[in-house]
């Protein structure tokens, strides 16, 4: 990635998330936008996802302190729902750290799944995931 990371790349990552999750439709619930809906004639986009059947957005979970970061999680979210199997999610949520566990257990849910207490403790996570 260049080293300076523009509106631009924030926006093709949020197509590539759509494009991942077949978010064909404005209104399609999780799709992803990069926008400014403020309103006060000062540009300060945020990621917004669809939140309901009319097109409400509201404030994604995938947004980070900074664009980069926020690319990385949008990047993670879709290697996440691209694996095929749900072992996969499993292993990998209970293995890496920072922003890869992430996604993976943000896929666990999606998918309905869960870690075991003992899978929690070796993921280094606390009951309160």
């Amino acid at each position: 990635m260049p080293s300076r990371v523009t509106h631009k790349q924030v926006q093709a990552a949020c197509e590539r998330y759509n494009k991942a999750f077949g978010f064909t439709e404005w209104n399609d619930l999780g799709r992803l936008q990069w926008a400014d809906i403020r309103g006060d004639g000062v540009y300060r986009p945020r990621l917004y996802a669809v939140c309901n059947e009319n097109g409400g957005v509201c404030n994604s979970d995938k947004q980070r302190g900074t664009m980069r970061k926020t690319i990385a999680a949008i990047d993670a979210a879709i290697k996440a729902h691209k694996l095929p199997h749900s072992y996969m999610v499993i292993i990998q949520a209970i293995h890496e750290r920072g922003e890869v566990q992430t996604a993976m257990l943000a896929e666990l849910n999606r998918r309905g799944l869960w870690l075991s207490t003992e899978q929690k403790a070796q993921a280094g996570l606390g009951e309160s995931v």
